[in-house]
């Protein structure tokens, strides 16, 4: 007999599992790598090759931000032009201490170290950037081993969801009950999410479905017949509703068990094989 299947998208149900976490966490911490890079190399530039020349400061500012405390922080910033050997004008501008900033004014010279053979890389004001070099390649490398990390548990999950519903076994099981993901309310206010316990009396299993929201515990109350899927390749029972939302109806199972009655079949732990 031909089995109907769910028609599931893989970029779909990859965005669904949360794939995406992942892969914009390694964004991040590949961005914040090459910016490190970039200054190591701007670093090295200056040091190597820096040459001073007199430029002309052409604008102050200043900028306020809240700090995190409460007050107020402000950032002092100075705009200059000068001409390097090259003889083409360059505007630069640098984040400098308040001392410097106060010290001078607009058309006032200024002294500019700049590289000789990269003159868009200049200063007015030394400053070091060990420090933040550092923070920026151990943070980059944190963000990369959590990216690794949650890549591999989502797309084990997803690849086995994949598998179920394009060549799996199909199952059918009753709704034993549900419980909260945890009993801290959410800060947002929201209901927490839950956890559904099923039991595939076929298969003489007892497993749980978790991450579902609210509603689908009223639609899906202790006793319905509820769609799984089998991973042929791990065994893991996936409920239809959790691959591809709305798919699933509370409905009649032909030749399904009775629904489990006693409190002592819905104490048995949820079986390790099934999710």
């Amino acid at each position: 007999m031909m089995i109907e299947r769910p028609r599931v998208s893989a970029f779909g149900l990859a965005v669904r599992q949360g794939l995406w976490v992942p892969v914009l966490v390694a964004i991040v911490a590949l961005g914040m790598f090459a910016y490190a890079r970039e200054m190591s190399i701007e670093a090295r530039l200056m040091a190597s090759e820096g040459i001073e020349t007199t430029g002309q400061v052409i604008g102050r500012e200043q900028r306020r931000s809240s700090a995190s405390d409460g007050g107020t922080s402000i950032r002092y910033y100075l705009r200059y032009q000068f001409t390097p050997l090259d003889g083409q004008r360059r505007v630069g501008r640098q984040q400098v201490s308040k001392a410097l900033h106060d010290r001078v004014r607009v058309n006032m010279p200024i002294t500019v170290r700049y590289a000789s053979s990269r003159p868009s890389v200049n200063r007015v004001e030394r400053e070091s950037t060990i420090g933040v070099r550092l923070l920026l390649n151990i943070g980059s490398s944190l963000l990369a081993m959590f990216a690794a990390f949650t890549a591999w548990a989502v797309w084990g999950d997803w690849r086995a969801m994949l598998r179920a519903v394009r060549k799996g076994e199909p199952g059918e099981a009753w709704v034993v009950g549900w419980r909260d993901v945890n009993e801290k309310p959410r800060k947002d206010g929201k209901p927490p999410h839950r956890i559904m316990e099923w039991r595939d009396e076929g298969r003489n299993l007892l497993g749980s479905t978790g991450g579902l929201k609210p509603a689908l515990a009223e639609r899906f109350p202790p006793g319905s017949p509820i769609r799984l899927w089998y991973d042929p390749r791990t065994g893991r029972g996936f409920w239809e509703e959790s691959i591809m939302p709305g798919s699933a109806a509370a409905r009649d199972v032909d030749g399904a068990p009775t629904a489990p009655q006693s409190q002592s079949s819905a104490a048995k732990p949820p079986d390790t094989r099934s999710d």
